[in-house]
């Protein structure tokens, strides 16, 4: 019984032995090379372990030396003495540049969006409907104006131009946008897709906006086509007979005057025959008068003769 007790005790020693020494090796994940020693690459501050630095679980910081021809003693000693922490390409930030190339990452409606940089642009010089604001309700148009954005610049490369101011009060970059020699703050006016809305200092295409929304407005486009937003529809005018002119009418005047004159000619001829067929018929009864009063005469003066002789 004796002997079994030694042996617990034994044990028992030699197992707190070797967590004891142990430990250090165990202080926080991850492999290590034959020497005992890695790269800290996973919860470094949480084990208060250097980042990226070579280490020895002893404490000690180990910076390998690499000889030019020489055979590493395993392939563990190989990886931990070659390995280099990847490098991340810093984007140089557009702010405070007059021009600048960067990609479009992010399409947050018809005038903004986030570059690779992560800055936040504002078009300048146009205004389209509102999607995101959250004062506002989303605006007539607003989404055609998005989506519209979405296909001219999303994912691509644009070259950003500034005009005078660097950010508006939002902290929002203030650029001229093109994708190629395409302008689009100016293709979304002419499209129909924004309003032209410049502000001083930054006016330099202020003429040119204010151009292009007249052209669209016209052309009757985007928001402003017929019916859209609250635009009254157009109604197309009836055919009316043409009026004629003075110098239509007098010349229409002047062809028919012949007409005219023959018809008078046979208006008059016809008066004639009328006082010519009225005289003659007077002619006649008074003859047929005359000759009543003759007979009448002649038959008295008989009457007259034998009542004076018998």
């Amino acid at each position: 019984m004796r002997l079994k007790w030694e042996t617990i005790v034994f044990i028992t020693s030699a197992f707190c032995a070797v967590f004891l020494f142990s430990s250090p090796v165990l202080a926080h994940p991850g492999k290590t090379a034959s020497d005992g020693c890695h790269y800290c690459r996973t919860n470094c501050d949480k084990w208060g372990v250097p980042w990226n630095q070579r280490h020895c679980h002893g404490g000690s910081v180990s910076t390998p030396t690499v000889t030019p021809n020489s055979t590493p003693s395993s392939s563990s000693d190989s990886v931990s003495a070659t390995s280099t922490t990847p490098v991340t390409e810093v984007k140089k930030l557009c702010s405070n540049q007059d021009t600048c190339t960067a990609k479009a990452n992010i399409v947050i409606d018809g005038d903004t969006i986030v570059l690779d940089t992560g800055e936040k642009v504002r078009y300048t010089g146009v205004d389209t409907p509102e999607t995101v604001d959250p004062r506002k309700p989303v605006q007539c148009f607003g989404k055609e104006a998005s989506d519209k954005n979405k296909e001219l610049v999303a994912g691509k490369e644009v070259k950003l131009v500034k005009d005078i101011s660097d950010k508006d009060k939002y902290g929002r970059l203030l650029r001229y946008v093109y994708v190629g020699d395409k302008f689009i703050n100016d293709s979304l006016v002419k499209d129909g897709f924004a309003h032209s809305s410049s502000y001083p200092p930054d006016i330099k295409y202020q003429e040119q906006f204010r151009k292009s929304e007249e052209e669209a407005k016209n052309n009757k486009i985007g928001l402003w086509a017929d019916g859209i937003c609250g635009n009254p529809v157009s109604v197309e005018p009836e055919n009316k007979p043409i009026e004629q002119t003075n110098a239509d009418s007098n010349q229409e005047t002047v062809q028919n005057q012949p007409q005219n004159i023959e018809i008078n000619k046979i208006s008059n001829n016809k008066e004639e025959n009328n006082t010519d067929r009225s005289e003659n018929n007077k002619t006649k009864f008074s003859a047929k008068e005359r000759i009543f009063m003759s007979l009448s005469g002649a038959i008295g003066g008989i009457y007259y003769f034998i009542k004076n002789i018998f």
